[in-house]
Formats: C-alpha cells, sequence, structure tokens
C-alpha cells in the first residue's frame, strides 16, 4: 500500500511507478536494478555511465518479449529522410528495436520474473497479486484470471468490431501469460472462444455503429495465429 506521506521506497525509486500497468523496455530495465527511471530514462541508452546490470536486464527483457514469454508491443527505430519534393518521410528501421518506445505490460513481467525464480525488490516487495489474480494462490485459476483481464483491458466504446472479436484478439495475444496454447504455443481457439463468450458485455449480439461502415471485415482473423 502507498504510504500516506512518503511515496518513495527505500532505494529511492517512487512509489508511483507501481501504479504502471506497462513499462518501456528502458523504464523495466532500470528498475530492474533498482534506479528510478524519472529523469534518467530519456539520457541512459547515450551513457556511458549506465548502472550496472542496466545493458544486461534489458538485452533479457527484449528476448523474452521476442520469444513471448512476455506480453507488450515492439516498436522499431525510425529515420527522416526526404522525396525529390523535399517532403519530410519519416520510416522504421527494419530489424531494429527501440528500447525506449518497446513497451513490455508489467503483470506478465511479474508472472515471468516469478516463474525464472527473480527476487527483484520493485517487482516483488509488497506488490504480491491479491485473490483470484495470485497465480500461487492454490485456487489460482488461469481461466478466470484471463478473462477478467480481458474484460478490464477491451474498451467499452470506441471499439473496431464488436466486444467479443476484441476480447478474443486480445486473450490470442495473451494467451502464453495464462497458459492458454497448446503444444506448439499456439492459442488454444476453443477456450479463447469460451473466455471471450464469459467475458463478453454486449450479449445482445451486433457490431457497434463505428463498424458497421465495414461489416465485410473479419477482426477475428486479424492476429496470424
Amino acid at each position: 500500500m502507498f504510504q500516506s506521506r512518503d511515496f518513495f521506497l527505500n532505494n529511492g525509486i517512487s512509489e508511483f511507478w507501481r501504479l504502471a500497468p506497462e513499462l518501456s523496455i528502458v523504464q523495466a530495465a532500470l528498475l530492474m536494478v533498482d534506479e528510478d527511471p524519472s529523469g534518467y530514462w530519456a539520457t541512459v541508452e547515450n551513457r556511458v555511465d549506465q548502472p550496472e546490470g542496466y545493458d544486461a536486464a534489458k538485452n533479457v527483457l527484449l528476448a523474452a518479449l521476442r520469444t513471448r514469454e512476455v506480453t507488450g508491443k515492439f516498436a522499431c527505430y525510425s529515420e527522416t529522410s526526404h522525396d525529390s519534393f523535399g517532403n519530410e518521410i519519416v520510416f522504421e528501421v527494419s530489424d531494429t528495436c527501440d528500447p525506449n518506445k518497446t513497451f513490455i505490460n508489467v503483470e506478465s513481467l511479474r508472472t515471468w520474473l516469478e516463474s525464472k525464480g527473480a527476487q527483484l525488490p520493485f517487482f516483488t516487495e509488497c506488490h504480491r497479486p491479491s485473490g483470484f489474480r495470485d497465480s500461487l494462490n492454490e485456487r489460482y485459476s488461469p481461466k478466470l484470471a484471463a478473462a477478467v483481464a480481458a474484460w478490464e483491458s477491451v474498451p467499452s466504446s470506441d471499439l473496431k468490431g464488436t466486444p467479443k472479436q476484441q476480447l478474443k484478439i486480445w486473450l490470442r495475444l495473451n494467451a502464453e501469460t495464462y497458459g492458454l496454447v497448446n503444444e506448439d504455443g499456439k492459442p488454444k481457439e476453443k477456450v479463447i472462444e469460451d473466455l471471450a463468450q464469459v467475458a463478453n458485455w454486449a450479449t445482445g449480439g451486433g457490431a457497434p455503429r463505428k463498424a458497421e461502415a465495414s461489416p465485410s471485415e473479419n477482426l477475428d482473423e486479424e492476429i496470424p495465429f
């Protein structure tokens, strides 16, 4: 819990970082080596005096994200050029990863660190999930946790398609975190379908009005699994 006056951990890291649902690779790596990212994360990549262990932590996180052991969003470095008319063109550099713009889901990171037996203060101290979210609870149900997490993560408005379609997309993207994958690593479609049905709040059927302009879109096929 937050202290009424002191919003910093013993090592000077702001407690407010605990509220973040996702962190950039740089921010997460700094927290892993007990450094507060505030006012630091924007310059650390260009410093010669990086914190001890930072580079290793960053590369471990990138590897875990690439192998889908944790969930997040990749972003490549971008470069700017100009066409023959002088117009600016911004393009991504393939096979690169910008650690400041690549984000990682904090809960999936905690789960992964726990599975590896890594005892890192910021990600373990005073921050165990409670109740049905606690993977160490003897009554823990990954399907229940996944259904609730999907319900909490998908917005109730401005959807592209139906709520159920978006719930299925979220569940596919996070299937590995909740053990909803087959031996070949692909999401269990029957389980995804069942959980999306449980979490679906729009049981009356039909797509939202904003989706009516493109009824041919099949969002279930948007994730290539």
